[in-house]
């Protein structure tokens, strides 16, 4: 990949682009469930658009394996209650 196809999505963006809340794509990135941010200042942070779409290929190819014990996320969730 070369730099001119990187693209950084802050994270109301990402979110909004994956469906979930921000609160969730934070939480859910500090569990790494989802891709980490990248910090571009002290206070600013962004996540890679390529990294979101492979999640998103990741999530689809979970659906249709039709396994969901091997859902990492779920798994998690399941882990918690």
């Amino acid at each position: 990949m070369t730099s001119k196809n990187l693209r950084i999505l802050r994270p109301k963006l990402a979110a909004q682009k994956v469906g979930l809340s921000i609160t969730s794509v934070n939480e859910m990135s500090r569990q790494g469930l989802f891709p980490r941010a990248v910090q571009m200042t002290p206070k600013t942070r962004g996540f890679l658009e390529h990294e979101i779409d492979a999640w998103i290929a990741s999530r689809v190819k979970l659906r249709d394996s039709g396994d969901p014990s091997t859902d990492p996320i779920l798994n998690a969730n399941l882990a918690r209650v």
